[in-house]
């Protein structure tokens, strides 16, 4: 039986050399649409499930010098191990995971969507009638983003915002390409409206939106002060839309 443990701990090491070399043969991951796989992290997952073997294999070996009568609990260990990690991996390492719809107690994420949005009287307009998506990371909100029905197949980005800590981290717009795979179920497109601040615009075209008109003076009827984002005084307020791939 020992022979039988050496040989396992062998092939399960050499599996995970190659799932290191290459994650993307990982179950699964070359079924996926594109925009879903920007939502995995692949390479850190792979890397993981390699340390997993690796460690799984180095158990089995060592069972091989154990008393025959112990292997086969070594053996079951092992396979616990491996199953129990790869489910881990497949909720650490998808972003779609960590995303939950918010239905009740709405307003205790207030702070973070005034960062999307500075006027609390616009925010309450919409908050309860909204799809409000959070992204959590360790028990904190990360990023949140609401959604309303428009009809007609339309679903309005109604307020995008990341934590301050986790900015410039892809959250934002991994974020957005759940959001784009979720209403494609039921939507026809994705629309919102937002300032010139050369950033906003850049990150929105980057997830595949593009402008289709204007909203004039929008900015200075709707706040009672000054919206100054990078130099920019905001006035207009452009508007975008992405089509949606049906699934």
């Amino acid at each position: 039986m020992w022979v039988g443990f050496l040989v396992a701990a062998h092939v399960w090491m050499l599996i995970g050399l190659f799932v290191r070399r290459y994650p993307e043969t990982s179950s699964g991951y070359n079924t996926m649409s594109a925009e879903r796989r920007r939502l995995v992290d692949i390479r850190a997952g792979g890397r993981f499930v390699s340390r997993l073997l690796f460690g799984c294999g180095a158990l089995l070996a060592f069972g091989a010098l154990l008393p025959e009568r112990w292997m086969l609990g070594v053996f079951w260990t092992a396979v616990g191990l491996l199953l129990c990690g790869a489910l881990w991996c497949s909720w650490r390492y998808d972003f779609a995971r960590s995303v939950r719809r918010v239905r009740r107690g709405k307003r205790r994420y207030l702070p973070l969507l005034l960062v999307g949005d500075e006027s609390e009287e616009l925010i309450d307009g919409y908050l309860e009638r909204c799809d409000l998506w959070v992204c959590r990371k360790g028990g904190a909100a990360v990023a949140v983003c609401a959604v309303t029905d428009e009809g007609n197949g339309d679903f309005e980005i109604r307020n995008l915002a990341v934590a301050e800590p986790f900015r410039r981290q892809g959250y934002g717009s991994r974020l957005m390409t759940w959001i784009g795979l979720h209403y494609a179920r039921k939507g026809r497109r994705l629309v919102l409206g937002t300032g010139e601040t050369p950033s906003v615009l850049a990150f929105y075209r980057s997830c595949g939106f593009v402008p289709y008109g204007r909203e004039e003076g929008y900015f200075t009827r709707a706040y009672d002060h000054p919206i100054v984002e990078e130099g920019v005084v905001l006035r207009d307020r452009v508007l975008l839309r992405k089509n949606l791939k049906q699934s």
